[in-house]
């Protein structure tokens, strides 16, 4: 009797010895960084001037697949050829680059569709946008030496003008950020335009041109999307982030693509954060977003669930 008691004292201390130390676990709680101020979309205004007004519309079928056709042509030949071929190839980039953005809108995730499902790079559209700035670097420094300011200041815009088409109509957080490159890309290469038909002109004006405040409003909007972009991707993409903050990234972020971001984050926080409460954590908000009515959140929360240990440390986040 004595001994079925000690028994029982026995399992009862070690139950509750283990709901103690359950309580215990290191746990990670949500902080300032996750403030609802920080959760909320930043947009680029409607009221920005706009930088790319095309000379015609045209009735081609140009579209972003045919500038990236253009650029899978020119990719060897725009580096590797001599002075005459690189020239060639720029230029039929840069025409195709014109063509397209002249002949309409593109469709909503044209960009998106270059990404694989299961990885958030792709070489593919990092070649493609690659040679695109190759290209109207080429030409560009073409036009500037002859003096035609005018087509120069036009290239310039449509690079832009591609770049603000990859951010505005794209969900894939690291397309949007080849987005804010091209934009910053173009406006950089329409400043140059504009220092150049400066000093042609011999300006002596101490005011500032309607381009050059146009092209400083935009220089303003991207660098405030790109600043707070980066402090957020600081700590989502670290070694060991917080679990309860990239939690909350992945379920109440007012931007869907950091949604959709945060929640592939959380495939490497599986093996980034092994402390068991950190652990349920994650394994639970996966459960929630394989349950999510946002296609992509559902793709995000299966490569989460799916991803292992080989995986985690061949795969760059």
């Amino acid at each position: 009797m004595k001994t079925g008691l000690a028994i029982c004292a026995f399992i009862v201390a070690t139950v509750t010895g283990l709901s103690v130390l359950e309580l215990r676990e290191p746990i990670d709680i949500a902080t300032d960084a996750t403030h609802p101020d920080k959760l909320l979309r930043v947009e680029l205004s409607d009221e920005l001037p706009d930088l790319f007004i095309p000379e015609g519309l045209t009735a081609s079928e140009a579209d972003f697949a045919s500038l990236s056709a253009a650029c899978d042509n020119a990719s060897s030949q725009i580096t590797e050829g001599d002075e005459q071929t690189q020239a060639e190839h720029a230029d039929a980039v840069c025409a195709a680059l014109l063509d397209a953005l002249s002949a309409g809108s593109f469709e909503a995730g044209f960009a998106d569709r270059l990404v694989p499902p299961f990885d958030l790079f792709s070489d593919e559209l990092r070649l493609l946008f690659r040679v695109t700035l190759l290209a109207v670097n080429h030409r560009l420094a073409r036009l500037l030496e002859e003096g035609a300011h005018e087509e120069a200041d036009q290239l310039a815009r449509a690079h832009f003008e591609l770049g603000r088409r990859v951010f505005a109509q794209n969900t894939r957080l690291r397309v949007r950020q080849h987005g804010l490159g091209l934009m910053h890309a173009g406006l950089t290469q329409a400043r140059q335009v504009l220092q150049a038909q400066s000093q042609d002109e011999a300006s002596e004006s101490a005011e500032p041109t309607k381009p050059e405040q146009d092209l400083a409003a935009w220089e303003q909007a991207v660098t405030t999307i790109d600043t707070a972009w980066r402090e957020k991707l600081d700590w989502i993409s670290s070694a060991r982030p917080n679990v309860a903050d990239l939690i909350r990234v992945a379920e109440e972020d007012q931007d869907r693509s950091f949604r959709v971001y945060a929640t592939h984050q959380l495939g490497y926080a599986r093996f980034e954060c092994g402390e068991p409460g950190n652990q349920r954590m994650i394994a639970q908000a996966i459960g929630r977003a394989g349950e999510s009515d946002d296609p992509l959140i559902r793709q995000a929360a299966r490569f989460a669930q799916r991803m292992n240990r080989e995986q985690f440390y061949a795969a760059t986040p």
